[in-house]
């Protein structure tokens, strides 16, 4: 059955979704105290969903999004009807699935109507400005990051329509700032986030482990005073060498990931290249990290969607140079940290994720995480000394 005999397309029947967005931003406006122009900003992002699935793009070319909504619907009311209508069998394996325990998480938010191409754009905005205020609230934003996290055109797009990409990002966020201003009473609640963003993204929640334990124990208090030259070089060592172990026992898996990535792009299995040893990890990685900012190119892709992301890509990495240079200028010994978590969760991503509209999913959350905090921990450090 054809997914518009379930769904609706027809612009109306989100009036009332966008009516709860302002109703949201509304309160925050109140409650949050923003500024007008964050206000103006956010009234923008409560009437994009109307203008990106079935305007901006077809619905069908990103078909993940039926699943969330169908699921999102079975949520809200669990029927047996439902069961066969979706081909859902409940159980513990679908709850935890990262579509199943995504979808719980936006049944959650009360929807007017659930059953449109664009319901869950909406509910993701709806999302998207409670966490905005919220980091404004509590000054983990600072005047230019809330810019950032405003205009950036991925982190727009992909929180506006019916995926997993605004929750996992607001997950890591939450986790990373919960870590900064650690408080014993509020552990279940940092064990909730990271086991919600490890079932909706595990990806994620690797990547940020490392440095979340760091926050955390706040070895030689780091949140504080950084480390030293002589620590970032020891750590880096110790990363080098659990990374050589890691590649030993996991190379062949991660290859596998690569080659099944590699084939879904519709590649020639004979143009696959094959990482053979720890070396060739390194210098794979670092030209895939340096590729990632300048692919595609415009002059080898006519592809209208493809090139927006090349504009984008180097409106982005003009800010990453201009946010880590001043940054490292201000205070390397709070910065340096994040720059290795921006090499080594980007570098490894682009390693595995062949196809680019699909790296694009995957690095937009890594570099506003890293935008957002690695300005936040020069001010962190500002205020404590």
């Amino acid at each position: 059955m054809n997914t518009y005999d379930y769904l609706s397309a027809n612009p109306i029947f989100d009036i009332g979704n966008c009516l709860l967005c302002f109703i949201c931003l509304f309160l925050c406006k109140k409650y949050f105290e923003l500024k007008k122009i964050h206000f103006y900003f956010l009234s923008l992002h409560s009437i994009l969903p109307f203008f990106i699935n079935d305007f901006f793009m077809d619905y069908s070319y990103m078909p993940d999004q039926t699943r969330y909504i169908f699921y999102t619907d079975y949520f809200r009311f669990i029927t047996d009807q439902k069961e066969i209508n979706y081909d859902i069998g409940f159980g513990d394996e679908f709850f935890l699935s990262k579509t199943g325990f995504t979808s719980y998480l936006l049944s959650l938010i009360p929807m007017p109507n659930i059953m449109t191409t664009r319901s869950l754009g909406f509910a993701n905005k709806i999302i998207f400005i409670i966490l905005f205020s919220y980091l404004y609230k509590k000054q983990i934003l600072t005047n230019f990051t809330a810019y950032i996290f405003l205009i950036y055109p991925s982190f727009a797009l992909y929180s506006g329509i019916a995926l997993k990409e605004m929750i996992s990002v607001c997950l890591m966020i939450l986790i990373i700032e919960r870590s900064y201003n650690f408080n014993i009473k509020q552990l279940p609640i940092l064990i909730f986030l990271c086991f919600a963003c490890y079932i909706v993204k595990y990806q994620f929640m690797l990547f940020i482990a490392p440095f979340v334990l760091i926050l955390l124990i706040n070895f030689y208090d780091f949140k504080k005073k950084g480390y030293s030259y002589l620590i970032y070089s020891s750590l880096i060592i110790f990363g080098i060498i659990i990374g050589f172990f890691l590649v030993q026992r996991y190379g062949d898996y991660i290859n596998n990931i690569r080659y099944s990535f590699f084939i879904d792009n519709g590649n020639n299995p004979d143009n696959f290249i094959y990482l053979k040893n720890y070396f060739e990890f390194i210098t794979f990685g670092l030209m895939e990290f340096l590729k990632t900012f300048i692919e595609p190119l415009p002059n080898i892709n006519n592809n209208f969607y493809r090139n927006i992301q090349f504009v984008e890509n180097i409106f982005i990495a003009g800010i990453l140079i201009g946010v880590t240079y001043l940054s490292f200028k201000r205070n390397f010994r709070t910065s340096f940290l994040w720059i290795f978590y921006l090499f080594f969760s980007v570098s490894i991503t682009s390693i595995i994720v062949d196809n680019i509209g699909t790296l694009s999913r995957y690095k937009f959350p890594l570099i506003l995480t890293y935008i957002i905090f690695i300005s936040y921990a020069v001010e962190y450090a500002k205020k404590k000394n």
